[in-house]
């Protein structure tokens, strides 16, 4: 409350610094803006399909290698995530691992673009390579085993 002269008028605030505004925390700013692909989805570089596939690469990636077991069994994956796993997120890594765009290995980046919501310092390379996925999960429905 300001303090006021015996007129009523408010006395002018003396030796207060003024607030200097700085803008959210980049933490704040991240969660304000949304997740890289929501942003991707908003602008139509990629659809729904490719969210799929991000998705499901995410929780293979997430259940096979989060838990820090060596073995996916005591690692608790069921068959369907070890299937996956094999056929499509092994053959996807290996491929977009092997291309390298200023340093940046392109397959890691989508996984820290997908886990940690880091923007992928390449981005076109980065949708290309959730479009391959896409396509990998596509051409290669689970069947379950007898």
């Amino acid at each position: 409350m300001d303090a006021k002269t015996a007129d009523g008028l408010a006395m002018p605030r003396v030796g207060r610094r003024q607030r200097v505004d700085y803008g959210p925390t980049p933490e704040t700013a991240a969660k304000l803006q949304g997740n890289a692909l929501t942003l991707l989805l908003r602008a139509g570089l990629i659809d729904e399909d490719v969210i799929e596939a991000a998705d499901e690469l995410a929780k293979v990636y997430r259940r096979v290698y989060g838990s820090g077991s060596r073995s996916m069994a005591r690692a608790g994956v069921s068959d369907e995530r070890a299937w996956i796993h094999a056929r499509r997120f092994t053959p996807w890594m290996d491929r977009w691992s092997q291309m390298v765009i200023d340093g940046v290995r392109i397959g890691p980046a989508v996984i820290d673009l997908l886990m940690e919501g880091k923007t992928a310092a390449q981005l076109e390379p980065a949708v290309a390579a959730l479009r391959d996925y896409q396509r990998i999960r596509k051409a290669t429905p689970f069947r379950r085993t007898a």
